[in-house]
């Protein structure tokens, strides 16, 4: 009986445990916050326009959409 009664206290702790990870994971998400940034488009210069060329190149050989 002893046995089954410390069993029964083990599993009734780790039961409150998870059940207060649950809670917090709850109230953690209700709080959060998704912020979105619009921005004007950059637009690269003459160094930039040959390494996208460059990687539009390597993207059309081993990429294909």
């Amino acid at each position: 009986m002893l046995t089954i009664e410390r069993e029964l206290e083990r599993i009734d702790l780790e039961i409150d445990r998870l059940e207060g990870r649950k809670k917090y994971a709850e109230q953690t998400v209700a709080y959060s916050l998704v912020s979105v940034h619009f921005g004007k488009k950059t637009r690269p210069g003459p160094l930039g326009w040959v390494f996208y060329g460059l990687y539009r190149g390597i993207k059309w050989l081993f990429v294909w959409d």
